[in-house]
């Protein structure tokens, strides 16, 4: 049976013989299943940003109100609560923003493989589609 090309991209072409992802080579007799899988987003740098944001809020609010009467405490108080309120307000953009990872994930006889990655879904789901049409073909 001739090799049919089922879905070619800059960087993905599916045939009915072989996947190959950036350069990577699978042949599809070792490829026993194909699924989407998706990783969340780390948000371990949101979450750091968003405590020092806080330890700041409530560093200005007790330079305040344990320098009443003081401009310079004051000031530095007003600065820092500011400051921790930009940080905050930062750190939920940042959590807002931050997508999560989506992988074909086929699995060989030799075990799983992230064969290719995007924070794009669409791409994703489609190269699954071509690789079960490709599976179903041979």
């Amino acid at each position: 049976m001739n090799e049919q090309t089922l879905l070619k991209t800059e960087e993905v072409k599916i045939t009915s013989h072989r996947a190959i992802f950036r350069g990577k080579t699978f042949a599809l007799n070792n490829i026993t299943s194909v699924e989407t899988h998706r990783v969340p987003p780390n948000n371990l740098g949101p979450g750091i940003v968003c405590l020092i944001g806080i330890v700041l809020f409530f560093t200005g609010i007790a330079m305040l109100l344990g320098g009443v009467g003081e401009p310079e405490k004051m000031f530095q108080g007003g600065s820092s609560l500011f400051v921790g309120i930009l940080i905050f307000v930062a750190s939920i953009y940042m959590f807002r923003t931050s997508t999560p990872t989506y992988f074909v994930r086929l699995t060989t006889n030799a075990g799983q493989n992230k064969a290719f990655g995007s924070k794009d879904k669409k791409p994703v789901d489609e190269i699954v589609i071509a690789l079960n049409k490709a599976i179903a073909l041979r």
